[in-house]
């Protein structure tokens, strides 16, 4: 909810830095991890041969995007946060159904 309240804004950091605490949070809930101890390495052994690769690639992806993004002193573009948005919604959709 902090994401979506945060999309329209112009306020990347927080954008950014609430979406990493969305997957991160999730993930841990997910792997029985608390947050802080979520990063790719530990996302990718408690993951593998348990969803495709293509999502272990988005993940990567997504949390390297919005650990560079969240601290940079730059604003980027809306249109980049709403796909940035909506790649953590289809993660954890695809997660949501490949760990039922």
């Amino acid at each position: 909810r902090e994401a979506k309240r945060l999309l329209p804004q112009e306020d990347t950091g927080k954008f950014y830095d609430a979406l990493f605490r969305t997957l991160q949070k999730y993930l841990g809930n997910k792997l029985h991890l608390s947050a802080g101890a979520v990063t790719f390495e530990t996302v990718q052994s408690g993951l593998t041969g348990r969803v495709e690769e293509k999502w272990l690639e988005e993940i990567r992806q997504e949390l390297e995007e919005c650990d560079a993004l969240r601290y940079a002193p730059a604003r980027f573009s809306a249109e980049l946060r709403a796909q940035s948005y909506a790649r953590v919604g289809r993660i954890i959709d695809a997660l949501e159904r490949s760990l039922r």
